[in-house]
């Protein structure tokens, strides 16, 4: 018996949990669930100044474009320059970093010398498209990463459905980081969601999965460094995950 497709509006079904896949050669740098978290980077403040916290970040609270809470109970906001942005919506969040000191680089590693490739990967479980019509994908995201490579620390969406899995061909269906050269480009200056050396803020993202209908399919947020240089940003956050769709068309009556 065909699987009853999801009504106007809702989300489609999925089976399983999600999944991590981590770089085995780096022990704490890989996907977590943060709940109720307060890290800051600990770069921030260090002596070897390896990065620089956007000037805008440090703006008054309760001033227009600035990204700084206002008090303990706003969501969506940075608590202070430099600290991992709270989650979106409720207590929780998915993080890409180290959540120990607030970046992506191992608690071994020093942030002005080469270190490590960072990666790794969220899966979702099976998503059923059988029978949706107009399915699309929503998130919610917030990151910071370098500006200096604009091919490094690259921030990759991708999904995969039956006829891809047999060989593990996930096909890339957005890339979050801009390609962008600067003049006299400085190793301390983020890209973020907000723009080049600006604050990182929400932003929220509608990708279109209409070539995945009619199948299963999976989706993937998968950070890679490409090199182990300037490691030291503050990483990717995701939330509010969702596929929606509307149910197939009655059949015409012959």
């Amino acid at each position: 018996m065909p699987q009853q497709g999801p009504k106007a509006g809702e989300e489609p079904r999925e089976s399983g949990r999600w999944e991590v896949e981590k770089n085995p050669s780096s022990n704490n740098v890989y996907w977590t669930h943060l709940y109720e978290y307060t890290p800051m980077n600990f770069w921030v403040d260090h002596q070897d100044d390896c990065i620089s916290v956007p000037s805008d970040e440090y703006c008054s609270s309760s001033g227009p474009q600035c990204e700084l809470c206002e008090d303990d109970d706003q969501t969506g906001c940075i608590p202070e320059p430099g600290a991992l942005p709270r989650a979106y919506s409720g207590l929780g969040v998915m993080y890409f970093g180290n959540s120990e000191n607030g970046c992506y680089l191992t608690m071994t590693s020093a942030c002005n010398v080469e270190g490590p490739v960072e990666y790794g990967s969220l899966i979702s479980p099976e998503i059923r498209l059988s029978e949706a019509v107009g399915a699309k994908l929503y998130f919610r995201t917030i990151w910071e990463v370098e500006s200096f490579n604009p091919n490094a620390d690259r921030l990759i969406v991708e999904a995969l459905n039956s006829g891809e899995s047999i060989f593990r061909e996930w096909i890339q269906i957005a890339s979050l980081k801009p390609y962008m050269t600067v003049d006299n480009p400085d190793s301390r200056i983020p890209m973020t969601s907000g723009g080049y050396n600006k604050p990182p803020k929400w932003v929220e993202h509608e990708i279109d999965l209409g070539r995945f209908e009619g199948d299963w399919m999976k989706i993937r947020f998968r950070f890679d460094s490409v090199d182990g240089h300037r490691n030291a940003f503050r990483g990717w956050m995701i939330d509010d995950v969702s596929v929606k769709a509307r149910g197939c068309p009655t059949p015409a009556v012959p």
